[in-house]
């Protein structure tokens, strides 16, 4: 069972697409900060990286640059998740070879994603 790491600070979210995704058959770890994250992705292996960019404390993109430089993550694929259109966002973060998913979304926007991003070969670490 492949393993997601679902960060996103609205909790009511959270729990949508951790529903969706568990009954999608993938194995959910939530995070509701970057901290928390970076905590999670520290002790738990993971196969795919779902976050939201904007946030409390730590932004998304912050949690993918320091897993990827600090903590040896580049080989796991991520999914930035973000109510600000695609063009801007990537015009102010470094999102690199990441997804973008642009909210609002559907549950299956999010699963077919996941899915997508999931079956693309990858190196490995």
């Amino acid at each position: 069972m492949q393993t997601v790491l679902l960060v996103d600070d609205e909790v009511g979210l959270v729990n949508a697409l951790s529903r969706a995704l568990e009954d999608a058959g993938y194995r959910v770890l939530a995070a509701y900060d970057g901290r928390s994250a970076l905590q999670m992705l520290a002790s738990e292996p993971v196969d795919l990286l779902l976050s939201d960019i904007v946030m409390p404390g730590l932004f998304g993109t912050d949690v993918i640059r320091i897993a990827r430089e600090s903590m040896g993550l580049g080989h796991v694929p991520v999914i930035l998740m973000s109510v600000i259109g695609e063009d801007r966002v990537r015009e102010l973060f470094p999102l690199g070879d990441a997804t973008f998913l642009p909210k609002p979304f559907t549950l299956s926007d999010v699963t077919g994603a996941v899915q997508s991003v999931l079956a693309r070969p990858r190196p490995q670490d």
